[in-house]
């Protein structure tokens, strides 16, 4: 992608601002999987493979099980719940374990990573101001009502 479009780079960063946050979450959050978070912003992969940006898909595990992923994905208010993920116009989010992998045996899918917890999200390319003044908000009041 040795010319990225500023939609794809506000998508890209919007994913980079949601995995950051999420990160924080240690109270919801088991693990999230980002590749900026995981090899650094500056680093040469980041850099060279994927033009300084981590991309606009991410994924992270909800604290608990596939019940609360899916509590969590059905309490979202500004977020979408699909079963394709790539569409920069909305944010977009499923748990793979009742969606795209429901089908497949648990035991297959944890042998290939894929936790009945794991919620995948692809972040709107709105604007960074309302991205922080409404979607994160939105998952904030998420995880509010699953876990309290």
């Amino acid at each position: 992608l040795p010319h990225m479009s500023g939609w794809m780079k506000r998508h890209s960063e919007n994913a980079r601002i949601l995995a950051e946050w999420l990160a924080e979450k240690k109270e919801f959050v088991d693990r999230v999987y980002y590749p900026t978070l995981e090899y650094g912003r500056d680093s040469e992969i980041i850099r060279d493979q994927m033009n300084g940006y981590g991309g606009p898909l991410l994924s992270f595990e909800i604290k608990s099980d596939l019940k609360k992923a899916e509590e969590f994905v059905d309490a979202l208010k500004y977020a979408v719940m699909m079963v394709h993920i790539c569409d920069g116009r909305y944010t977009l989010v499923n748990c793979s374990g009742a969606t795209t992998h429901a089908d497949i045996d648990t035991s297959l899918q944890e042998a290939v990573g894929i936790k009945p917890n794991l919620i995948r999200v692809s972040p709107s390319a709105e604007s960074e101001k309302n991205f922080r003044e409404y979607l994160i908000p939105d998952f904030e009041q998420a995880f509010e009502k699953v876990f309290h």
